[in-house]
């Protein structure tokens, strides 16, 4: 099973709470204003992977194994990060990424979405609130899938601090 969980403490600053993130599997994707800091996790500055003109966005690693049975287990990573005011924190299964579809005129079973063109539209549509996120994902996804069968699971969690 492939699993990201967070959780958030604002008992210690109810400005700038704490984020705890463990993920088998899937990875967090943390996205801040521009004008932020960098992120900093377990006590390391961590360099944004996407810089647009109004936001950064921080993937915060899962650990490459899948929760139960596994031939090589190790312990998960465990991340704490400070987030800054303004920061919007997204998890979510991989059903999205791996969903077939596109231009099927050049392929009838499409072909999968993928994790960089979901980066890009995610910090495309942050000029727009959570709620609206939400029908923005999912006029994608549908756009995208068209007629094909939905492969998988798909769910988003979005948090904004």
């Amino acid at each position: 099973m492939d699993i990201a969980l967070g959780s958030l403490d604002y008992s210690q600053n109810k400005i700038h709470p704490e984020f705890e993130f463990s993920g088998a599997q899937n990875p967090a994707w943390i996205i801040t204003p521009i004008k932020t800091e960098n992120i900093v996790i377990n006590g390391n500055t961590a360099e944004p992977e996407i810089v647009t003109d109004t936001h950064k966005l921080f993937i915060v690693k899962a650990t490459k194994q899948p929760v139960g049975h596994f031939e090589h287990t190790k312990p998960f990573a465990n991340n704490n990060i400070t987030l800054p005011s303004g920061t919007r924190i997204y998890l979510f299964t991989d059903g999205y990424a791996d969903q077939f579809g596109g231009d099927l005129t050049l392929n009838s079973q499409g072909k999968k979405y993928k994790h960089k063109p979901l980066k890009n539209f995610i910090m495309s549509i942050q000029h727009h609130s959570i709620t609206r996120q939400k029908l923005d994902l999912e006029n994608e996804f549908y756009n995208w899938k068209q007629d094909l069968e939905q492969v998988d699971d798909v769910l988003f969690i979005a948090i904004e601090v």
